[in-house]
């Protein structure tokens, strides 16, 4: 399976995490990002425009996942290097492995890691 660990800003259009996807090489069989977007309509939205499912991950399993990439700022609010790192790396379960490290788009609002399951 692969996995698509998404981060983006509260108030981020739609159009900036299409931009995202758009920059890897791989079509992902699902969206993830934490349990913390719940009342955000963008990944939802992004799911259902592409047919993909969404899973959003528990903010306790964040911190167990080992990141290639390290966000001083991400550390202190997420307790992990990379927020779309570790949802990617969380969601697509043990033994998971990151394809894209953390990419993040030029306006700044959304970042993107790709994570491949070992099933």
């Amino acid at each position: 399976m692969i996995v698509a660990g998404i981060g983006y800003r509260s108030q981020t259009p739609i159009a900036s995490l299409i931009r995202a996807l758009e920059t890897i090489d791989v079509v992902p069989d699902l969206l993830a990002c934490g349990e913390n977007k719940r009342d955000t309509d963008q990944i939802f939205a992004l799911g259902k425009a592409l047919n993909l499912p969404v899973e959003l991950v528990p903010m306790d399993q964040l911190p167990q996942q080992s990141c290639d990439t390290q966000s001083e700022t991400i550390s202190a609010r997420f307790q992990t290097g990379s927020y779309s790192e570790a949802c990617a790396l969380a969601a697509a379960g043990e033994g998971a492995t990151l394809l894209t490290p953390r990419r993040v788009l030029a306006d700044g609002q959304v970042t993107i890691a790709i994570a491949k399951g070992p099933s």
